[in-house]
């Protein structure tokens, strides 16, 4: 069996005219490259997300000049909500072309800079190879399930009276994984890190400075360059099933939020234990997906009876407005499908799963509780940006993140066939077939 060697390298984003000067800390690129029998790459980018034809150019130019298969490479975001300019479509407005030819360009020159110098150390052992190590970390009081349910029925968004939520209407992962990458020791003093990433299930908002405008990674990102130069070695931030998960007017501000997950990846960091290191493979698949039918009226009678309870006219009346507009370009897309990717990377006996959006935290749970793997970190985000992916439940209770608009365009059901096993009659076992004795998940 081949060494395993790795590396990890970051580029910056090159933010141009007036947003620069607001910046707290760089917008950045970050890539981990992992090679045992076969290459795999993983970039995280300090951006809200990208369409799959903007990852895709990433991930053909990876293959192109970093020599690992199209199959191989994830890449995904921070969700940073601190990035703007925009690099997708929000609402009507379409998608920065320079922002996003930046952050093209930083994804691409970070992974050629781990190629570089992974190949710089071929024939050094001490300073390519290295030992993969895993911890399960927690984090539970930066984020929540978002989605509390209102004396009236409804479930919130923002705008609404804390004193009348009753409860979440779904679970917080609050799980964070951590997956590190370490160098052969020196004497008695461990090794150092090629690379560590880390993941969680909470949206990135948050800053340190709390003016208003202030560009930033988000405190998930910070944190990452703290950790960074704690350890002199790259960390990458990835978004789990975060869809129904916020830190919304969060008591926990963005400087404290940042400095209790830097507290909670070296708590995982001190806790490391090697993983089985076996085989390393990674399938991408190509998945149909359903736009959403919808009925009019009735969906601009979801918005108004919100908007209307919790906003003074002028501000409901704007969003509703909003809502009306983005349905009016969508309606044509009613009922028909389109094309997205799902991806499982496997390290020996971890498993990372890819999955194209914001998924609800129920969800992603349910994938990592019927997984065969010892290990599994779902990636949200990944290779594409197609909105909230909510379960069956969360569609039932309504609410902003199901609301049919750009940000929640799937047909309900959707994420149950993602998880589906697979048929009995079927011969080949795959990472994420059901084994003997578990149940199918009635949730998605």
């Amino acid at each position: 069996m081949p060494s395993l060697k790795a590396s990890a390298a970051t580029a910056e984003i090159a933010v141009v005219g007036s947003i620069r000067p607001l910046l707290e800390a760089p917008l950045r690129a970050s890539a981990l490259l992992i090679e045992g029998d076969v290459p795999v790459c993983i970039v995280s980018c300090d951006v809200l997300g990208l369409a799959r034809d903007l990852s895709d150019e990433i991930a053909n130019k990876i293959v192109e000049t970093c020599r690992v298969p199209h199959d191989n490479i994830l890449v995904t975001c921070t969700h940073t909500h601190h990035a703007a300019p925009n690099t997708m479509q929000i609402y009507m407005s379409p998608r920065n072309e320079e922002m996003s030819r930046a952050t093209v360009a930083a994804a691409i020159e970070a992974a050629q800079k781990a190629r570089k110098d992974l190949d710089a150390a071929a024939g050094k052992p001490n300073e390519c190879e290295a030992e993969m190590l895993f911890a399960l970390g927690q984090e539970f009081t930066i984020g929540e399930n978002s989605r509390w349910l209102m004396p009236d029925g409804q479930i919130t968004w923002y705008g609404h009276d804390e004193s009348q939520m009753i409860r979440p209407t779904g679970p917080h992962d609050v799980d964070l994984p951590v997956l590190a990458f370490r160098r052969a020791s020196s004497g008695e003093a461990p090794g150092k890190f090629a690379g560590v990433l880390f993941c969680h299930g909470t949206h990135n908002i948050g800053t340190l400075n709390p003016k208003p405008g202030t560009r930033s990674p988000g405190f998930f990102g910070l944190a990452a360059q703290e950790l960074e130069r704690q350890h002199g070695a790259p960390f990458l931030f990835v978004p789990g099933a975060f869809g129904s998960s916020h830190r919304r007017d969060s008591h926990v501000k963005g400087p404290e939020a940042m400095t209790r997950v830097v507290a909670a990846v070296n708590d995982a960091l001190a806790r490391l234990r090697p993983t089985l290191f076996g085989p390393i493979a990674s399938f991408k698949r190509p998945f149909t997906c359903q736009y959403r039918r919808f009925d009019e009226a009735k969906e601009a009678a979801r918005v108004n009876r919100w908007c209307r309870r919790w906003f003074d006219a002028k501000q409901a009346e704007s969003l509703e407005r909003t809502y009306a507009e983005v349905r009016k370009a969508m309606a044509d897309k009613r009922g028909k499908t389109f094309e997205t990717v799902l991806q499982v990377i496997r390290l020996g006996d971890a498993a990372i799963v890819g999955i194209p959006g914001e998924m609800f935290a129920r969800l992603g749970l349910d994938i990592r509780r019927r997984s065969p793997f010892r290990n599994t970190v779902v990636i949200g985000l990944a290779n594409d940006e197609i909105g909230y992916i909510p379960d069956r439940e969360g569609h039932k209770l309504d609410g902003y993140q199901t609301w049919f608009c750009g940000h929640s365009q799937l047909e309900p059901g959707v994420a149950r066939r993602w998880s589906r096993p697979r048929s009995r009659s079927s011969k080949r076992r795959t990472p994420g077939r059901r084994r003997r004795g578990q149940t199918s998940s009635r949730s998605a």
